[in-house]
């Protein structure tokens, strides 16, 4: 299971952005989160921005996955 928690508002020089945390299990008030995401498209729901960063996770582990190579 995991908690996620959403908020919508001004993130340091970003007017209006999305930010999702997310923790695995049980949360607890001093728990860190596990993974962040930001997103500056205010109109996208929860799930569509899950999505999307699904997506965007394998092109990233893919390219650096690249790098690796010899």
């Amino acid at each position: 299971m995991y908690w996620v928690y959403t908020y919508e508002g001004p993130v340091s020089e970003i007017e209006n952005v999305r930010l999702l945390l997310s923790w695995k299990d049980d949360y607890i008030a001093s728990s860190k989160p596990q993974v962040c995401l930001l997103c500056t498209d205010s109109s996208l729901d929860l799930v569509t921005i899950q999505r999307y960063y699904h997506v965007r996770w394998n092109i990233e582990t893919g390219y650096r996955n690249f790098k690796e190579l010899p």
